[in-house]
């Protein structure tokens, strides 16, 4: 997956004192690994899901066109 936005396409807001500017840019870029519009995997975290029935949940599908 390829990345389609970066942090420089972040708009900063205008109102802002350039010295803001400038130290909004500066964390964007210190971070740039985290603004990120591709997914990725970390193993920072784990967790566990605990079910209530051990089959599986079945149901009907039901047409989108009925809905429409």
């Amino acid at each position: 997956m390829k990345q389609k936005e970066s942090v420089n396409d972040v708009v900063i807001n205008s109102d802002l004192s350039s010295e803001q500017h400038e130290e909004v840019r500066s964390l964007l870029n210190e971070y740039k690994e985290i603004f990120s519009d591709v997914p990725k995997v970390t193993n920072l975290i784990e967790h566990k899901v605990e079910l209530t029935q051990r089959e599986p949940v079945r149901c009907n599908l039901l047409s989108l066109a009925l809905l429409l």
